[in-house]
């Protein structure tokens, strides 16, 4: 329904709908106000929850989309191996005999995201992806300096220099 609608159409109907004013408001104003108020804010009047308490011992799998976590979690197990009260729980995926090193990827600095991964300035600046290893543990398997090297985890594989 919105294809023959301009932007400031469509601006007034998301405004418009949500009680936040009108494209001329916002212009006028240059901003929209969407701090609650301040008993809000600190829970002076409560949680969310209609007892307006706060709840030590969630109910994981009782919550309503999209909070409700699936029944199984792919790789990081199954839903039951949450604590029963809030705090840490161990998710992320430990070494084993066949993966004895965790592979930590850090974000490539000359790529915003995907949608600007594959420009000639980007992937010149970026250069090639390679992997950074101790040199004892790279000597012990036998990996040279520039190298190609597969590496990978449950998920995959790649090769690397």
């Amino acid at each position: 329904p919105g294809f023959g609608l301009t932007e400031r159409e469509h601006i007034d109907i998301i405004l418009g709908k949500r009680g936040l004013g009108s494209f001329d408001s916002l212009k006028a104003e240059k901003w929209v106000d969407l701090q609650p108020e301040f008993d809000d804010a600190h829970f002076i009047n409560g949680f969310g929850h209609a007892d307006r308490k706060f709840h030590f011992r969630p109910n994981w799998t009782g919550q309503s989309a999209p909070n409700r976590p699936p029944k199984s979690m792919g790789l990081f197990g199954p839903v039951e191996r949450l604590p029963e009260f809030p705090d840490h729980v161990e998710l992320i995926e430990v070494a084993d005999e066949e993966h004895p090193f965790r592979l930590a990827t850090s974000p490539a600095r000359n790529f915003l995201n995907s949608s600007f991964a594959e420009t000639p300035v980007s992937k010149a600046k970026e250069g090639r992806p390679e992997l950074l290893i101790h040199r004892e543990d790279a000597a012990a398997l036998g990996i040279e300096d520039g190298g190609r090297v597969e590496v990978g985890n449950r998920r995959g594989d790649l090769v690397l220099h």
